[in-house]
């Protein structure tokens, strides 16, 4: 009798299917795009959203030009519509923040999309439900907190904290030295962070359940103790430097590779002037491992009873397993 009620009560939903299968409410989405342009100045821009994905490309000049994409589902177009209507965007500023506030009265229906163009150096705070995030090219301070999806970050900048509940995290770190304050977390996902081969930085890597790899560096010290079912690494790439990575997940893997500098990543290292189109057309390209023509002794994946029976990483013939010592408090 319970069973009959349960998919009673089912029936009476409007539930529909994407493209790949996912099932959402609502068999009808209607969307709708409105622009904004602002000049942050050298105030933080803080985006508060719910679900959407968000893109965020750092350009010179100063002007902010924003995208937004507002989606909203139902049981057909006229319901749909209703619901696009009261999706909310607000705007407010003073002299040290400028604050994007996105909301829904139904957050289960409806979304906010962001693509936007802003100004390098700008300080950004992103708050969000679900989506994916990505920023390219920035160099001002970053803080994200995601609750599902994954973050992508391309930059320089001497402030930052990536985190998520569920999903991946993939860090591009085009000047690791600069990185005076550097987490990475998630809960249930892997991160992967890339660093320039010359580069000099002091990371440590947490996973609860997983393995700590490396296919690219020598460390100049190193230290690994097991956590659970997973690892505890402390490591130090190239000369004694102030700059600190730490970098934890509970359930997922922690890797290291080499970032190939794209032309721009190398003109935004020196000076933080490259032209918007270069750094905006060339940073996919810039993420890849060197692994055979990698100079120097090769360092290891850490192993873990977690990892015993994963993957090889990348240049596995030259991999060894890094040997457990004691992790100082």
């Amino acid at each position: 009798m319970l069973v009959i009620m349960l998919s009673a009560g089912c029936s009476k939903q409007d539930i529909a299917q994407t493209e790949d299968g996912t099932f959402v409410l609502g068999s009808i989405e209607e969307s709708t795009t409105t622009e904004r342009g602002i000049t942050p100045g050298t105030r933080t821009v803080f985006i508060d959203g719910f679900n959407g994905n968000i893109q965020l490309d750092g350009v010179t000049g100063e002007t902010a030009n924003f995208v937004f994409t507002k989606k909203a589902r139902g049981a057909d177009a006229g319901n749909a519509i209703k619901l696009l209507d009261k999706i909310s965007i607000e705007e407010a500023g003073d002299e040290s923040t400028f604050a994007l506030t996105l909301s829904s009265p139904e957050e289960e229906r409806s979304a906010v999309d962001i693509v936007a163009t802003i100004p390098f150096n700008t300080p950004i705070v992103l708050k969000t439900t679900s989506g994916e995030i990505s920023l390219s090219m920035m160099s001002g301070s970053i803080e994200v907190s995601n609750v599902a999806g994954n973050v992508t970050y391309t930059g320089n900048s001497s402030s930052l904290k990536l985190q998520t509940r569920n999903g991946d995290i993939v860090a591009l770190l085009t000047e690791p030295s600069r990185l005076t304050k550097g987490v990475i977390e998630t809960s249930n996902g892997d991160i992967m962070i890339s660093l320039p081969l010359e580069s000099s930085i002091e990371v440590e890597a947490t996973t609860s359940a997983g393995s700590v790899r490396n296919t690219s560096f020598s460390f100049a010290s190193r230290s690994l103790a097991s956590n659970g079912a997973g690892a505890h690494f402390k490591g130090m790439v190239g000369s004694e430097t102030d700059a600190k990575l730490m970098a934890k997940t509970y359930h997922g893997d922690i890797s290291f590779r080499t970032l190939s500098l794209s032309p721009a990543m190398e003109e935004m290292r020196e000076d933080g002037t490259a032209e918007a189109d270069e750094m905006n057309g060339d940073h996919v390209e810039g993420d890849h491992v060197e692994g055979d023509d990698a100079p120097g002794d090769t360092d290891a994946p850490v192993q873990t009873p977690a990892d015993s029976t994963a993957e090889p990483a990348i240049d596995a013939e030259n991999i060894g397993e890094i040997p457990a010592t004691p992790v100082p408090e």
